[in-house]
């Protein structure tokens, strides 16, 4: 009883901070002395950052090397500012793309599909930054491949950015990995000057001032802590990102963030003629017009 409360207890610190990649918890079956009999063959991670924008790629595939079918828990822990733009299982070589939906409707689907013994890929939300998808049959020494796709806004400390990919959690695997690979590739307008880690040993390639590759690689092994870099960029008159969403129908949004320099010469400052253009016809009378006029004061003075 100690042994499972231990595990439950490591289970929870790990989803609740935030720093645990996705693993598969398989229900309890007498026989199997752990809830992590499952082997990591390997995994790929696919990062692009444009200016303060990176959208991170996940290919993991996991084997079930004992001779009992297995029924799982996929747990994939969001990091902060991050969103999922994808979330899929492969069956039987098909992409599967799972659903987003409440706890409730979720684990209803979820138990009919077991009762048919049907291969679900059902995703479910658990609290804020924690996706979950229920895996079953994990078929005696089969593998199960689940992918991933999240974005995230990078927030930079003064000219440098930090990208954090949660890794540590892969000590979980019954065995080594039998590869991990993590390559990212940076773009940024106002030109790179340096990229390092503080944790893994990195290949680097400058294929421009605005653009950078590094790429860390490994075989037979169990990563115990997250892959970390950081990068530095010139300092910049002008900072800007854009990420658009386009839809299929030729719609959606955008989202563009800039910023001035904190730092400029008043000399540099160009002249400039302003025009505001204020609304009077008679739907602003009253308080709109009011309003209005509080706002074009407020940007003269």
């Amino acid at each position: 009883m100690n042994k499972k409360l231990l595990i439950i207890f490591l289970l929870i610190k790990i989803v609740l901070s935030g720093l645990a990649d996705g693993f598969i918890i398989i229900d309890p079956v007498p026989q199997l002395p752990t809830p992590f009999p499952l082997e990591v063959k390997y995994h790929y991670v696919d990062v692009k950052i444009n200016q303060s924008i990176a959208v991170t790629t996940i290919d993991q595939v996991f084997k079930n090397p004992t001779s009992r079918r297995l029924e799982g828990t996929y747990l994939f822990p969001v990091p902060e500012n991050a969103v999922i733009q994808k979330f899929t299982m492969f069956v039987d070589g098909k992409e599967l793309s799972a659903e987003l939906l409440d706890k409730e409707k979720a684990n209803q689907i979820y138990l009919d599909i077991v009762r048919s013994q049907l291969d679900p890929a059902i995703l479910e939300y658990q609290d804020r930054s924690v996706y979950k998808m229920r895996i079953f049959p994990i078929e005696p020494k089969s593998e199960k491949r689940v992918k991933i796709i999240y974005q995230e806004l990078l927030t930079p400390d003064q000219q440098t950015f930090e990208y954090l990919y949660p890794l540590n959690t892969e000590k979980f695997s019954s065995q080594n990995l039998e590869e991990v690979a993590i390559n990212v590739e940076i773009e940024h307008s106002a030109g790179i000057t340096h990229v390092f880690s503080t944790t893994h040993p990195l290949d680097t390639m400058k294929k421009s001032n605005q653009k950078w590759r590094v790429s860390y690689e490994d075989q037979n092994i169990k990563p115990a802590i997250d892959f970390k870099i950081y990068f530095q960029v010139e300092k910049d008159e002008l900072g800007y990102s854009l990420a658009h969403y386009p839809k299929t129908n030729g719609s959606g949004h955008f989202l563009l963030s800039f910023a001035l320099s904190h730092q400029f010469d008043l000399q540099e400052l160009t002249e400039k003629d302003i025009t505001f253009i204020l609304d009077t016809s008679g739907s602003m009378e009253g308080k709109k017009l009011q309003q209005a006029k509080e706002a074009v004061t407020y940007c003269v003075n």
